[in-house]
């Protein structure tokens, strides 16, 4: 595509309609790549919000067994 620009025939109004055309499919596929990109994202949030959860249960957990001796019920 940029090495294409060099030579491009930006006074051509045919040239200028077939890079649009190609541009939007080129922009379809960006948004569709970042559409992915942020279920992906979403995905890891919610796994770190869910092991932070748990995490924090097994250290107040051991917090609690080195205090008293025992695990809590």
């Amino acid at each position: 595509m940029h090495t294409r620009l060099v030579t491009f025939q930006f006074e051509s109004p045919k040239a200028c309609d077939e890079l649009v055309a190609e541009l939007d499919k080129v922009n379809v596929a960006i948004i569709e790549q970042l559409d992915y990109v942020g279920l992906l994202l979403a995905a890891i949030v919610d796994l770190h919000e869910g092991h932070a959860e748990a995490i924090a249960a097994a250290v107040e957990n051991g917090s609690a067994f080195v205090a008293n001796g025992q695990p809590d019920a």
